[in-house]
């Protein structure tokens, strides 16, 4: 899913192409941006979420240790 950049002037964007065209590919690459910040987004919530769980037993499990069952 590599997406290959070709080096292109700025000027060609503007003039060459139809504005249609260029419309529907911003659309495009907006749509494509959302997909990946939302999927992005998911993974650091299940992270941080992962990582909270993982702290809170390891300080219950600490605190047991140390002789306070008080969780």
């Amino acid at each position: 899913m590599t997406a290959r950049v070709l080096p292109r002037p700025h000027s060609d964007w503007l003039s060459l192409r139809p504005i249609r065209a260029v419309l529907a590919n911003g659309r495009k690459v907006r749509a494509k941006s959302g997909l990946l910040n939302r999927l992005r987004n998911r993974a650091r919530r299940i992270v941080s979420g992962l990582r909270s769980n993982r702290q809170q037993l390891a300080t219950r499990f600490l605190r047991r240790e140390n002789g306070w069952i008080g969780e």
